[in-house]
């Protein structure tokens, strides 16, 4: 009578589909981590736009009665190995072009999400400053053309941000 499936004919079509399926969730997987690494080095990438622009807009930081003449140099974003799981934007309250901490302003901690660290940063530590009107973009310590962080997943995936000294960056 020949109509339908024999035993072995529904086993095999079953093992391709379980194998199939295996390598689909093995690979969203995968994929899912690097979408995360791609979104938090973006949004690093807009965190530093975002502390060019409060750079410019001369936003009053808390610091101002402490800061020399009654303004503040700039803002800023700042990096540190000893922190991979955040970065900070800061008000600079001094006229030192990198982050102090105690003497200048936190305007947000960022924290990264969970699988995301800061792998290094160059120059170690980095912070980047906007001095207004320009902006000037100071890249801390030394006198440093550019400055990245290399972001990396727990899989070690790495992403790389850089920004330059005309406050342009790059995400590769």
């Amino acid at each position: 009578s020949g109509a339908g499936f024999t035993l072995v004919e529904l086993l095999v079509s079953l093992g391709v589909i379980v194998l199939l399926s295996g390598l689909a969730l093995t690979n969203w997987k995968a994929g899912s981590q690097n979408l995360v690494l791609s979104r938090v080095a973006s949004q690093v990438s807009q965190d530093i736009k975002k502390a060019e622009e409060l750079s410019l807009s001369g936003k009053p930081a808390s610091c101002f009665a402490l800061a020399l003449q009654g303004s503040i140099l700039g803002y800023g974003i700042f990096f540190s190995s000893l922190n991979p799981s955040s970065y900070i934007i800061f008000a600079n309250c001094n006229t030192l072009a990198s982050y102090e901490a105690g003497t200048d302003q936190i305007v947000e901690t960022k924290a990264l999400e969970q699988v995301i660290t800061v792998f290094s940063s160059a120059p170690s530590p980095l912070s980047v400053l906007f001095v207004p009107p320009i902006p000037e973009v100071r890249i801390e310590p030394g006198t440093a053309a550019l400055g990245s962080v290399i972001l990396q997943n727990s899989s070690g995936k790495q992403k790389t941000v850089q920004v330059n000294t005309k406050g342009v960056t790059d995400i590769f």
